[in-house]
């Protein structure tokens, strides 16, 4: 990404420490799929210096990153942006308390069978089945 990406993530950091939220959740695309290390969403992270918790989840950007360009680039960006003080989860809950309110914030990662060469019927047949 270009400067003019960090440009923007800077402004849209200011803006964001103006609304003072109580919790940032991501959803996914915080890295591009080709030749993105994930810097400029790790500086607007840094902007906002550990302020708010934000909770991440993955897009297909970072699957793609993961599963087709091997996992070393994915595991370098995972480890900054958790030193960066964000939260992924991948397929995890965690729970929050907030005004003497507990709620359960999940990461869900979906299935990529768009971007696989496998059908829709081979991914169900893998697919876990949990009994109620």
């Amino acid at each position: 990404m270009g400067k003019w990406i960090m440009k923007i993530f800077i402004a849209l950091a200011r803006a964001i420490t103006q609304l003072e939220p109580d919790l940032i959740f991501v959803s996914g695309d915080m890295i591009d799929s080709h030749n993105d290390d994930g810097s400029a969403f790790i500086n607007l992270l840094d902007e906002l210096k550990g302020l708010y918790p934000v909770y991440c989840s993955l897009g297909n950007h970072e699957q793609i990153v993961r599963g087709t360009t091997g996992t070393d680039r994915y595991d370098r960006f995972t480890k900054r942006l958790h030193e960066a003080g964000a939260i992924l989860l991948d397929n995890e809950r965690v729970e929050i308390e907030k005004s003497g309110i507990t709620f359960g914030i999940y990461g869900f990662t979906t299935m990529l069978y768009h971007y696989s060469n496998r059908s829709v019927s081979d991914i169900w047949e893998d697919a876990i089945v949990l009994e109620p």
